[in-house]
C-alpha cells in the first residue's frame, strides 16, 4: 500500500514495482488537509487488505512559512497532525504487535 499527495508520483512508484514482477496498490492522501486523511483512511480499510504496520515517511520543509485551508502551519500539519490522525485511523485494523514508525525530515 502506498500513500502519496501526488497521483502522478504514486503511479510511477507502482509503474516500478509492477516492472519487479511485484503489486501494490495507492491512495492519494495531502496529510496537510485532515478531510484528505479521513477520506484516505476511509479507502484503505475499504480495500481489506491486511495492513502489517505502518510507515509514516511524510515530511516538507518549506523555506518560508505557510498554511494550510485550514489556518494550521503546513509544515506541522503534514509531518505531525496528519500522519498522527492517518495513523489513529488504522491503529484498530492492525493486527497486535504491528510497528508504527515515524520519520520526517530534520528541521
Amino acid at each position: 500500500m502506498l500513500v502519496g499527495r501526488d497521483r502522478q508520483k504514486l503511479d510511477e512508484v507502482l509503474k516500478t514495482i509492477e516492472q519487479k514482477g511485484q503489486h501494490a496498490v495507492s491512495v492519494v492522501c495531502d496529510l496537510a488537509d485532515i478531510a484528505s486523511v479521513q477520506r484516505a483512511a476511509t479507502e484503505i480499510i475499504a480495500l481489506r487488505l491486511p495492513i502489517v504496520g505502518l510507515l509514516n515517511n511524510a515530511g516538507i520543509l518549506p523555506m518560508r512559512p505557510t498554511k494550510n485551508a485550514l489556518g494550521w502551519d503546513m509544515t506541522f500539519a503534514t509531518n505531525h497532525l496528519g500522519a498522527f490522525a492517518l495513523t489513529e485511523a488504522l491503529i484498530p485494523h492492525l493486527p497486535d504487535g504491528a510497528n508504527v514508525v515515524f520519520s520526517s525530515p530534520p528541521a
